[in-house]
């Protein structure tokens, strides 16, 4: 199934799907996202991941339209797509709405990945909790250590998150997930947990 391109409430192809020169998400870095599944065209749990993107663009100065306004493009993006998918939005300082809606990627699924661990945790003048789009310290430090994923270490030693996901483990029978102190990004699918 190709990928389906929104900008700013409308469908467009791929040429379409574009950020301004002098748009200061690009340039900066000052954007916000959300990234969410669906399944049977159905959004999982599309107003938590909705009111996260909210609270990101009021932390990072972006503008963003109306909670009504978001659920409707999401919803019709993703209406009669006919599998699983990720569907990714992305609301730039300058302005731009970029949506895609493109089938899951299930490739590391069930399958080992390779991990290292980075000691990282989010300035004091930050909060952890935001989806910003200036996120090139996980790419940079899967790259460097030659690995599909990195676990954050805080400063107390303790696991934190990872580069594209929340921490769970297993322990006792119990499921367990690091503290939600303003130090990880509170993933939607881990409150689902």
């Amino acid at each position: 199934m190709s990928t389906r391109y929104f900008a700013n409430g409308q469908r467009v192809d791929y040429s379409g799907y574009v950020v301004p020169g002098d748009d200061d998400g690009l340039v900066r870095g000052l954007a916000v996202f959300e990234t969410m599944r669906s399944r049977n065209g159905k959004l999982f749990r599309a107003n938590d991941h909705i009111a996260r993107l909210i609270a990101s663009a009021d932390v990072v100065g972006v503008q963003c339209p109306s909670q009504e306004t978001l659920k409707s493009e999401l919803v019709a993006a993703v209406a009669g797509y006919p599998q699983d998918a990720k569907v990714r939005i992305t609301l730039t300082h300058g302005g731009q709405r970029l949506l895609t809606v493109d089938a899951l990627d299930t490739a590391y699924t069930g399958k080992p990945l390779n991990v290292a661990t980075c000691q990282w945790e989010p300035p004091p003048w930050f909060d952890g909790r935001t989806k910003h789009c200036s996120r090139a310290i996980n790419q940079v430090a899967r790259q460097t250590a030659g690995v599909d994923e990195i676990f954050w270490v805080g400063n107390d030693g303790n696991f934190t998150e990872a580069t594209r996901s929340n921490i769970f483990a297993v322990i006792d029978h119990a499921l367990v997930t690091p503290r939600d102190d303003g130090r990880i990004l509170s993933g939607v699918t881990r409150a689902a947990l």
